[in-house]
């Protein structure tokens, strides 16, 4: 069923279909590399955010606060003395 490629230094198995298939001794480490590769780039795209959020925020408090011109005036309105 299965059949072993001639070059014996790799370890994938051909089908009779041609489909390749890779020896299950090395699935284990193959995925803990992939996994610990994607968690560093989940890791640095967070820390990425992170980081602008504080520059955003840092922008914020270090920059006085912008006063539009009069647009509304206030009126002081006269009370009365009831009659």
């Amino acid at each position: 069923m299965w059949t072993e490629e001639k070059n014996t230094t790799s370890a994938v198995t051909r089908t009779r279909n041609g489909s390749q298939m890779v020896e299950p001794a090395l699935t284990v480490p193959l995925l803990h590399a992939v996994q610990q590769r994607n968690g560093a780039i989940a890791a640095t795209v967070f820390i990425a955010f992170l980081l602008a959020f504080y520059a955003v925020l840092w922008k914020c408090m270090v920059s006085p606060p912008q006063r539009k011109g009069k647009g509304k005036v206030r009126v002081r309105m006269k009370h009365r003395p009831p009659v």
